[in-house]
């Protein structure tokens, strides 16, 4: 297994302190797509949001621009990411049994499309246990990811596209955030515990998709901190807090299921 080489805890700043920036959000119509734009113009961020279907996107605001493209051509991309200084990936796709590539293949065409319109930032979600090596003895994965059809396919692509990423630092300035499993739960306000390698230790195995958000926005204002990583992220439930969010997850699986 890969250790980890630096741990932190971080507290994500209030609006007040955030630069005012120009970001695409790919994904936008996803279940951390949508709190990724919200949150995002709440700081006071201008948004393009590109999507495959616009009229699955209800809300409106002043900074939010909606545009449709596809997130495996470049040239589709490209014009909508002119003048912006970050991009900010919440892609996800159906999962499957068989190897996939969807991950790196819709990577390479963001890349292309960031590299002709002189973006350099890109902040993309990625997952714990991307690298097999580290999925040894790992309860989450061993009880509760290995039991989801065709997740351990999608942990493989995606970490084929951080190793993607990591050959890439000529052309962009990226930062991979790992998840543990998200829920659909609100912002906890907990300090966000952040580890180089592909878990974090002692971290909660569940976290809610709008602490993700507001951590992947944070990461915008430094650059030089958080160029070239990829770095796992969780919070810190007490054992009661962890067992009120597991039955949360579950009753909203067992809604979705219907």
């Amino acid at each position: 297994a890969i250790l980890a080489q630096a741990f932190l805890s971080y507290q994500a700043p209030q609006a007040s302190c955030y630069s005012k920036m120009r970001l695409v959000v790919l994904g936008a119509t996803g279940d951390t797509g949508k709190p990724l734009v919200r949150v995002a113009l709440e700081l006071g961020h201008t948004v393009t949001a590109i999507v495959r279907d616009a009229q699955k996107v209800s809300s409106t605001h002043p900074n939010l621009k909606v545009v449709v493209a596809d997130v495996f051509d470049p040239a589709s991309m490209q014009p909508h990411f002119q003048e912006h200084d970050a991009v900010l990936s919440v892609i996800g796709f159906p999962k499957q049994e068989t190897p996939m590539s969807l991950f790196t293949d819709s990577m390479k065409a963001v890349l292309g499309a960031m590299k002709e319109s002189g973006v350099r930032r890109l902040v993309t979600i990625s997952a714990w246990y991307t690298d097999p090596a580290t999925r040894v003895g790992q309860h989450m994965f061993d009880n509760m990811w290995t039991k989801v059809p065709g997740l351990v396919q999608t942990l493989n692509n995606e970490g084929e596209m951080d190793a993607l990423l990591a050959q890439s630092t000529a052309d962009v300035d990226y930062t991979s955030v790992r998840v543990p499993t998200l829920t659909w739960d609100p912002a906890t306000g907990k300090e966000v515990m952040v580890q180089d390698g592909s878990w974090v230790d002692n971290g909660s195995g569940f976290m809610p998709r709008e602490d993700v958000a507001r951590f992947m926005l944070s990461t915008l204002d430094d650059v030089a901190k958080w160029n070239g990583r990829a770095v796992a992220v969780a919070i810190k439930y007490t054992d009661e807090e962890m067992q009120a969010a597991a039955e949360r997850f579950q009753a909203h699986m067992a809604m979705y299921m219907k």
